[in-house]
């Protein structure tokens, strides 16, 4: 998840690098695509990744009942999604690693290894066939060193977990508007984060700012904030870097490209993640 950035906003976004952004109410889009800019001077590009979302990733449609819930995703997960999401990478640069069938990590530990190409999808599928099956949303975050290098994510389940987290590991390493596509000469410096999110809660009693900060649970909850025609997210990962609930939120408003303070119309949900990342 996250989204640090050390900036894990997927879901999540800084000064020259996180200026807020209009968008369709159905996306959640980057904050430093040019012409709608809103510079923040408050944090470093590389402490609140931007949870970035391609325009095809939240569908209208209803989420399926079956939607994996984040508590069923066992404790052990890393040792599948984390994989899943290199080697999809990997076959996106055509990595000879990444391009044969049958390869399997070679230390499948909780949190992965970096450089291990993981276990085939089909395999995964084949093995772990219900929570990875059933539609689940996710973020994947990419860092080298301290530095973000990609962040895109998911907030609502439409496609099987799996499929989300290598359709997003894709994004983040190639798609993310603020990066140049990831290149094979980086492959094996990257660290890998995924996040699996929780179907988001509506606070829709929610009406100020104070309200807001008494119902949130700052290290825990991720916040989505709609206004409009405008929405953004913060995962729970950026608390590490704003831990005061009234900065988070006004910091998440100036994301949305929204003035500070509160209006009738802004809405509030929030969600819980499940974090693994690459050793």
């Amino acid at each position: 998840m996250t989204g640090g950035s050390d900036d894990r906003s997927a879901g999540g976004s800084a000064a020259d690098a996180d200026p807020g952004r209009r968008v369709p109410e159905r996306t959640v889009r980057d904050e430093t695509v040019p012409d709608e800019t809103v510079p923040d001077e408050t944090v470093p590009d590389e402490t609140v990744p931007d949870e970035t979302v391609p325009d095809e990733t939240v569908p209208d449609e209803t989420v399926p009942d079956e939607t994996v819930p984040a508590d069923v995703v066992p404790d052990d997960a890393g040792q599948l999604l984390l994989p899943l999401a290199r080697r999809a990478i990997a076959e996106h640069l055509r990595l000879e690693a990444g391009a044969t069938a049958g390869v399997e990590a070679e230390s499948p530990v909780p949190g992965g290894q970096r450089g291990d190409v993981g276990v085939p999808r089909a395999q995964v599928l084949d093995e772990h066939p219900g929570w990875l099956a059933a539609p689940g949303a996710s973020f994947v975050t990419l860092r080298i060193g301290a530095d973000l290098r990609g962040c895109i994510g998911t907030l609502e389940a439409f496609r099987p977990l799996a499929e989300d987290v290598r359709r997003n590991a894709v994004n983040a390493a190639f798609r993310d508007p603020r990066f140049a596509p990831l290149t094979a000469q980086e492959f094996d410096r990257i660290r890998i984060e995924v996040s699996v999110l929780s179907a988001p809660e509506p606070l829709d009693d929610v009406r100020s700012v104070a309200e807001a900060v008494a119902r949130l649970r700052p290290g825990v909850d991720g916040v989505i904030l709609r206004s409009g025609g405008h929405r953004a997210t913060f995962l729970p990962q950026v608390w590490e870097q704003l831990p005061s609930p009234y900065d988070f939120l006004a910091r998440l408003r100036r994301k949305a490209g929204l003035r500070p303070g509160w209006d009738g119309h802004t809405r509030i949900s929030r969600y819980t993640v499940r974090a693994w990342e690459e050793e």
